[in-house]
C-alpha cells in the first residue's frame, strides 16, 4: 500500500478544472506508483485523460521527442485549457516543460519529480531544455510549472547513483548559500539517511533554489550562482555524451568534479576559506558513489566544451566561484591557463 499523495496534488484538478489531462511518465518508473499518482490526481473525475510514456535519460532530450509529444497532444485534443503532468526525473521534466512552453504558445504543466535531482533542482525554477549539437541544454525556455510535488515514496525506486546525483546538487545549494547549510549535510550521505529525513533536507535545499529564482527569474544576476560547478560539469558531460552509455558521466558526478575544480580555482584566486575541507568531503562522496577516478579527459578537451557555455560573453568563459562558503560570485572570467591549473590540481585517486 502506498501513502496518499500530497493534498495539494489531490486538489489540483478541482482547482484548475482542465478539459484534458495528459500524463507524461518515465517508462522506467514502477507502474503501480505511477497509477497511484494518476488516480490520486484525477480523484475519480470524468475528465478525459491520456498517458504518454518516455524512457528517462539524456537521450530523450532531443527534437524528435518534442515532435512525439506535440503529435500526441494534437491527436489527444489538448487545448490551452488542458493540463500536462510530468512524472519523472530531470530529463523528463526538462523536455516536457519545453514541449509545454511551445505547444499552442504555452500549456500549463506541473512536475512530479521522481528523482532526488529532480526534486531539488531540475523541476524548480522553470528552466526547460533539450541538448543540441552535443551541447548540454542549448535549446530551452523559461516556463515554470504551476506546481511541483515532492514525495519520498519515489526514493525506493531509485538506484544509489540517482540519489548521489541529487545529493551533489544539494551540496551545490549548500555551498553557495551558507556555512550552516553546508554543515547540515557535509557529514551525511543520501545512503545513510532515512527517506523522511532525506525528503526534509531535499525540501530545504529546493527552498534555497526557489528563493534565488524568485529574486532573479530570468538569470540576469544572482541566479547565475546556481551554476556553481556546472561550467566544468556540463563540459565533462558533453565530452562523454557521444560515447557508449556506460561511459557517460552522470550529471551529479560531473557537477561533483566541476565543484572540485571550481573550489581549487576559488582558493587560488581568493583564498576561499574552507575550500580544502569541502573538496575532501566532495571527493569522499564521489568515491562512495563509485566515481572516484578522475575523468580521463584532457584539459584542452574540457576547455573546448567550456567555450560553448551559455554564460559566456564576448568570447570569454565566465565561471562561478566562492570567495567563502556561502559567498558566491558570478560572471568571473576564467582563462584557459587558470582552468588548466585548477583541473590539473585535482589528482587522480583519493586526494582532492
Amino acid at each position: 500500500m502506498y501513502a496518499p499523495i500530497p493534498a495539494p496534488a489531490r486538489e489540483l484538478i478541482s482547482t484548475l478544472r482542465p478539459d484534458v489531462v495528459i500524463f507524461v511518465a518515465d517508462s522506467n518508473l514502477p507502474p503501480p506508483l505511477v497509477e497511484h499518482w494518476r488516480l490520486g490526481i484525477l480523484a475519480a473525475t470524468n475528465i478525459p485523460h491520456h498517458t504518454i510514456n518516455l524512457p528517462g535519460g539524456e537521450s530523450i532530450k532531443r527534437t524528435d521527442t518534442l515532435e512525439l509529444l506535440w503529435t500526441g497532444w494534437q491527436a489527444q485534443g489538448v487545448t490551452r485549457s488542458s493540463l500536462v503532468v510530468a512524472l519523472g526525473g530531470g530529463t523528463v521534466t526538462d523536455v516536457v516543460g519545453l514541449a509545454a512552453s511551445t505547444f499552442k504558445r504555452g500549456l500549463s504543466w506541473c512536475a512530479v519529480p521522481t528523482t532526488l535531482l529532480g526534486m531539488v533542482d531540475a523541476a524548480i525554477g522553470g528552466k526547460t531544455a533539450i541538448n543540441f549539437g552535443l551541447v548540454k541544454n542549448l535549446i530551452g525556455t523559461f516556463h515554470p510549472p504551476i506546481a511541483v510535488f515532492t514525495d519520498a515514496q519515489w526514493f525506493s525506486s531509485l538506484q544509489p547513483i540517482e540519489l548521489w546525483n541529487g545529493w551533489m546538487e544539494m551540496a551545490k545549494h549548500a555551498l553557495i548559500h551558507s556555512q550552516a547549510s553546508w554543515d547540515a549535510m557535509r557529514r551525511d550521505s543520501p545512503l545513510t539517511m532515512d527517506g523522511n529525513a532525506l525528503q526534509d533536507l531535499a525540501i530545504a535545499s529546493g527552498q534555497i533554489k526557489s528563493a534565488i529564482v524568485q529574486q532573479d527569474p530570468q538569470e540576469k544576476g544572482l541566479r547565475k550562482t546556481l551554476n556553481f560547478g556546472h561550467t566544468v560539469g556540463h563540459a565533462l558531460e558533453a565530452c562523454t555524451m557521444a560515447g557508449p552509455n556506460d561511459a557517460q558521466l552522470p550529471h551529479g558526478m560531473a557537477v561533483g568534479w566541476g565543484m572540485l575544480c571550481a573550489l581549487h580555482w576559488s582558493e587560488n584566486r581568493w583564498g576561499c576559506p574552507g575550500a580544502a575541507e569541502a573538496r575532501a568531503v566532495i571527493r569522499g562522496w564521489l568515491t562512495a558513489a563509485c566515481w572516484g577516478a578522475k575523468p580521463a579527459i584532457t584539459p584542452s578537451a574540457v576547455w573546448e566544451k567550456m567555450q560553448h557555455d551559455k554564460k559566456n560573453k564576448s568570447g570569454e568563459v565566465l565561471e562561478v566561484g566562492l570567495r567563502a562558503i556561502g559567498e558566491a560570485c558570478w560572471d568571473e572570467r576564467i582563462t584557459a591557463t587558470a582552468f588548466t591549473t585548477a583541473w590539473t590540481a585535482i589528482e587522480d585517486g583519493a586526494s582532492a
